[in-house]
């Protein structure tokens, strides 16, 4: 039985200073505009914009390409000046780390006789974790 997806997103007033985004595209947009003036867009994937089919589907891609959306870096405030922020978010997810609070991630090893398979996996977009190549 399949349900249905649901967005939920908690609107922070004034915004966040930080957003990590891994969806891309799809998300990239309503990211950008919950930060508060100065905050910070991570984007570390697009896992919108592919298929867990392990086929490529270049219509889509294509679609989320031309949607993803664009920024005048002259627009953007950069916060050279509000470091302290940044090593306070920093030394929170170390403590995190440290007390166990934070899961570690996956680790998929495979030979490197077997790098064709590994590379099977990155293309399904079904890879948690990291992929690492034995040498």
């Amino acid at each position: 039985m399949s349900y249905p997806r649901k967005r939920i997103i908690v609107q922070k007033p004034g915004g966040y200073d930080l957003i990590l985004d891994a969806n891309g595209a799809s998300t990239l947009r309503r990211s950008y505009h919950h930060l508060k003036p100065g905050g910070r867009l991570l984007i570390y994937g697009f896992a919108s914009m592919f298929s867990y089919s392990g086929r490529k589907n270049l219509p889509k891609l294509i679609w989320y390409y031309l949607r993803t959306p664009r920024f005048n870096p002259f627009d953007l405030i950069y916060l050279f000046e509000r470091i302290e922020l940044f090593h306070q978010i920093m030394a929170d997810l170390l403590k995190c780390d440290s007390e166990g609070l934070i899961p570690p991630m996956p680790v998929t090893t495979f030979l490197f006789e077997d790098v064709v398979s590994a590379h099977r996996a990155i293309e399904s977009g079904k890879s948690v974790g990291k992929l690492v190549l034995v040498i």
